[in-house]
């Protein structure tokens, strides 16, 4: 099967595990207090009663809001040097060069970057964060890319062929739809 393009999900997909979890607890150990509700708000997506979209959105209001942009990089960084590289799949590791990849994720831009960088990944979706003023003001400025909203957001990025030449990798429920579109969808366990 012949795909110019591949599109991955990066938590438990691209990684081993949940990202934005490990960098939370990561800031939270190095003092950011606000880091805390990271916890609160966790339990409240274990338990289902926020669904992942609503979690993402009180996590830029309650744990990054007031926090300057540069310093939360800065933290994210160290993050990635310390932890982040080590929780990539092997699998994944590669030369993207002669297809195109594509990071879709519901993670926020400060993580996704430092991913796709790393990868040779030029392109990616993913949740951005309102700025004023070199802070984020706990507002998130776009669609989250969960759910279907992930195909809604690739077609009008790239187009709708793009998903017809593409094979897309997913680990969750929440990719269902966008494995299922895709000319090749793969699950990853």
């Amino acid at each position: 099967m012949n795909c110019k393009y591949i599109i991955f999900d990066l938590d438990g997909t691209l990684t081993t595990k949940d990202t934005l979890k490990d960098f939370s607890l990561f800031a939270l150990k190095k003092g950011n207090l606000s880091f805390f509700w990271f916890i609160f708000l966790m339990i409240l997506l274990k338990i289902r009663l926020i669904p992942n979209p609503t979690f993402k959105r009180l996590y830029a209001y309650f744990c990054l809001k007031g926090y300057n942009e540069k310093f939360i990089k800065k933290v994210a960084k160290d993050w990635f040097n310390v932890r982040g590289q080590k929780l990539i799949r092997k699998e994944f590791l590669g030369d993207y060069s002669v297809q195109q990849g594509i990071i879709v994720s519901a993670n926020f831009d400060f993580l996704v970057k430092l991913f796709a960088k790393y990868l040779g990944i030029k392109e990616f979706i993913c949740i951005t964060l309102e700025i004023k003023n070199n802070k984020y003001t706990g507002k998130v400025s776009n669609i989250i890319p969960y759910g279907k909203n992930k195909i809604k957001i690739v077609t009008k990025e790239f187009g709708y062929e793009f998903l017809e030449n593409a094979i897309a990798y997913g680990d969750d429920e929440s990719d269902r739809d966008l494995l299922n579109v895709v000319k090749k969808g793969i699950l990853v366990k």
